[in-house]
Protein backbone atom coordinates (compact mmCIF):
# COMPACT_ATOMS: atom_id res chain seq x y z
CA UNK A 1 0.00 0.00 0.00
CA UNK A 2 1.21 3.37 -0.59
CA UNK A 3 0.93 6.09 1.33
CA UNK A 4 0.12 9.69 -0.03
CA UNK A 5 2.33 12.70 2.17
CA UNK A 6 -0.85 13.89 4.16
CA UNK A 7 -1.42 10.00 4.92
CA UNK A 8 2.01 9.23 6.21
CA UNK A 9 2.56 12.19 8.03
CA UNK A 10 -1.02 11.69 10.23
CA UNK A 11 -0.03 8.44 10.77
CA UNK A 12 3.73 9.87 12.20
CA UNK A 13 1.62 12.00 14.59
CA UNK A 14 -0.23 8.61 15.36
CA UNK A 15 2.45 7.06 16.46
CA UNK A 16 4.43 9.93 18.62
CA UNK A 17 1.50 10.37 20.54
CA UNK A 18 1.22 6.93 21.17
CA UNK A 19 4.76 6.72 22.37
CA UNK A 20 3.85 9.58 24.62
CA UNK A 21 0.98 8.02 26.19
CA UNK A 22 3.16 5.07 26.51
CA UNK A 23 5.57 6.60 29.16
CA UNK A 24 8.67 4.82 28.05
CA UNK A 25 10.70 4.51 25.35
CA UNK A 26 9.72 1.32 22.39
CA UNK A 27 12.15 0.50 20.25
CA UNK A 28 9.66 -1.15 18.22
CA UNK A 29 7.72 2.38 18.06
CA UNK A 30 11.09 3.97 17.43
CA UNK A 31 11.54 1.86 14.57
CA UNK A 32 8.48 2.50 12.91
CA UNK A 33 8.54 6.55 13.42
CA UNK A 34 12.05 5.96 11.79
CA UNK A 35 10.84 4.69 9.14
CA UNK A 36 7.66 7.02 8.43
CA UNK A 37 10.34 9.65 8.82
CA UNK A 38 12.10 8.41 6.15
CA UNK A 39 9.32 7.82 4.16
CA UNK A 40 7.79 11.48 4.18
CA UNK A 41 11.27 12.30 3.61
CA UNK A 42 11.63 10.97 0.45
CA UNK A 43 8.00 11.84 -0.57
CA UNK A 44 8.84 15.31 0.15
CA UNK A 45 11.96 15.52 -2.38
CA UNK A 46 9.73 13.85 -5.15
CA UNK A 47 7.22 16.58 -4.74
CA UNK A 48 9.82 19.11 -5.25
CA UNK A 49 11.40 17.36 -8.25
CA UNK A 50 7.91 17.01 -9.84
CA UNK A 51 7.34 20.53 -9.24
CA UNK A 52 10.42 21.97 -10.39
CA UNK A 53 9.96 19.33 -13.61
CA UNK A 54 6.29 20.73 -14.26
CA UNK A 55 7.69 24.65 -13.97
CA UNK A 56 10.28 23.33 -16.21
CA UNK A 57 8.02 22.16 -18.97
CA UNK A 58 5.84 24.91 -18.41
CA UNK A 59 9.07 27.68 -19.20
CA UNK A 60 9.90 25.22 -21.88
CA UNK A 61 6.20 25.80 -23.35
CA UNK A 62 5.91 29.21 -23.11
CA UNK A 63 9.29 29.85 -24.60
CA UNK A 64 7.74 27.59 -27.87
CA UNK A 65 5.03 29.67 -28.28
Amino acid sequence: MKLNIDETNTIKQALEEYKGLQGMPSDKIDALLERFNKSLKLKMIDLQIEIEIAQHERLHNEDML
